[in-house]
């Protein structure tokens, strides 16, 4: 072809010729429509919606005391219950940084040895590949465990577990050797 500027012109004059023949009648179709939507609205009365009742939204306090979290299922559970019997008092009291045992589980933790020094005992405890020495007093584990005694052969300590009804129990744990001494 010699000379393909000159076909596509034609081609293209050609494309604009036909749609401006339909956009006069294009035009005067939207302005009729335009028109008669407007005097129908004209004559139609809008009435406003009457919208159905909502139901009233009680608030309910989030105690930042408390162990349960208010963005789940456990705390809706709990606050249902908690308003038919009122928790207990019995709430371990914030006592400063936690302790480093506090961080394990009763079932991670392992008594390794007891120690006595004078008429104290120390009980010798492996966590994470750690040992630790912990006395009467301390804490161990997530639930507040504190250590109650320390005999040559065991650890006791009192632990407070949160109860569904909102209330705290107190629980005893005894912390063994495992297959005997080491």
């Amino acid at each position: 072809m010699k000379y393909p500027f000159a076909a596509y012109s034609v081609a293209l004059v050609m494309i604009f010729w036909l749609c401006a023949c339909g956009q006069q009648d294009s035009n005067e179709q939207l302005q009729t429509w335009i028109t008669q939507a407007g005097d129908s609205a004209k004559n139609t009365a809008t009435k406003p919606v009457t919208m159905p009742p909502t139901n009233s939204f009680q608030p309910r306090p989030y105690l930042i005391d408390s162990d349960a979290t208010p963005f789940g299922a456990y705390h809706q559970a709990i606050s249902v219950s908690a308003s038919m019997s009122p928790p207990s008092d019995e709430r371990p009291s914030q006592r400063g940084p936690r302790q480093p045992l506090e961080g394990f589980a009763l079932d991670a933790l392992q008594l390794v040895g007891t120690l006595l020094q004078g008429r104290h005992y120390s009980a010798l405890i492996q966590a994470g590949g750690v040992l630790y020495r912990v006395g009467v007093g301390d804490y161990l584990g997530p639930r507040f465990g504190r250590v109650e005694r320390i005999s040559d052969s065991a650890l006791e300590l009192q632990e407070l577990q949160h109860e569904a009804d909102g209330s705290w129990t107190a629980k005893t744990v005894l912390l063994t050797f495992e297959g005997g001494l080491r």
